[in-house]
């Protein structure tokens, strides 16, 4: 009864564990919160960095070219915040390429499983690369238009193969020696 107990609390452990950690889209809010507050403190303290680390080049500036102080004010504090800033929106820009092709990736799979339902015998990644090479301009702006999971589907159709141009997988009719059924030889014999 005891070791049942420890497993159904390992097993929820393992589970809680498992939901704990944050996907994609929750890491790049996070990012972006975080992104946020990181830019609102670096703006409310640069003032004073600033100030403390004027130089007496600019306090000529800020009484005679006000314009020019506040424009190396500006230049400043957007290189102070881009280098403090740069890696978290760089991992930022990291999990928004991440999460595109996620959706990409189970698109693709998506149309991939379509088309094998309905044609079982398909190649996908064949047809993946008679889409990208073989297809004329007309064909490509038709499928453009439909959903994602079809375009697989239609591009096999597209295909010489889908149309009967293949050889067929199996020649029932011939023996091994390439000749035809004697039925089928005395049929043909006859007309």
């Amino acid at each position: 009864m005891q070791g049942q107990i420890q497993n159904a609390e390992a097993t929820q452990e393992k589970a809680t564990g498992e939901n704990n950690t944050p996907s994609t889209k929750e890491q790049i809010m996070a990012l972006e919160q975080e992104i946020a507050e990181s830019r609102t403190a670096i703006d409310k303290d640069f003032a004073k960095k600033f100030a403390s680390s004027i130089s007496e080049e600019q306090q000529q500036l800020m009484f005679n070219d006000l314009a020019a102080f506040l424009e190396s004010y500006e230049q400043a504090k957007l290189e102070n915040l881009k280098t403090q800033l740069e890696p978290k929106i760089t991992k930022h820009n990291e999990l928004k390429a991440k999460l595109e092709n996620e959706g990409i990736e189970s698109k693709v799979k998506e149309a991939k499983e379509k088309l094998l339902a309905k044609y079982p015998k398909a190649n996908p990644d064949e047809v993946i690369n008679y889409l990208q090479e073989d297809l004329s301009p007309k064909q490509l702006r038709e499928i453009d238009k439909l959903d994602p999971s079809d375009v697989l589907i239609r591009v096999y159709e597209l295909m010489p193969q889908s149309k009967g141009k293949e050889l067929p997988q199996e020649l029932n009719d011939l023996h091994d020696d390439g000749r035809l059924d004697n039925e089928e030889n005395e049929f043909m014999n006859r007309r």
